[in-house]
């Protein structure tokens, strides 16, 4: 899914206020359902740099209500690790930007719902071994 601000609104990860004049790239976020027919996980990647606890909590707890997973079962990793936008404030002069967090609510809650509904069965394994490798 692509969670990308308007343009005109603040870039959130820069060392300087400014905002947004142009998107170069689109930012995404993706979501994986997993469950053992029990219990329910959501794990979300999202194209940040991170996000303030407070906020983490509130949008984990929207999820949380949309998917029918519990919010202490919601996952959200941020993987953006340069000058992305990032809900971490890393320049205290310049306000986060609360409509785009309230976007990202809207936005993450429906796509953890589309992740437990569309989900298949499968199956999850690992091994240990050794492998030769040549050139």
């Amino acid at each position: 899914m692509v969670i990308n601000n308007k343009v005109g609104g603040w870039v959130q990860g820069a060392g300087v206020a400014k905002r947004a004049s142009k998107i170069r790239d689109n930012l995404e976020a993706n979501a994986l359902s997993i469950s053992d027919g029990e219990t329910k996980l959501l794990i979300f990647s999202c194209d940040l740099v991170g996000l303030e606890t407070p906020f983490a909590v509130k949008l984990r707890t929207h999820i949380g209500e949309a998917a029918n997973v519990p919010p202490r079962n919601v996952i959200v990793t941020c993987t953006h690790t340069h000058g992305g936008p990032s809900l971490v404030r890393t320049n205290y002069f310049m306000p986060l930007d609360h409509e785009y967090m309230e976007h990202l609510i809207v936005w993450l809650s429906e796509l953890g719902a589309k992740a437990v509904s569309s989900a298949k069965p499968g199956k999850v394994g690992w091994g240990v071994g050794e492998a030769d490798i040549v050139f």
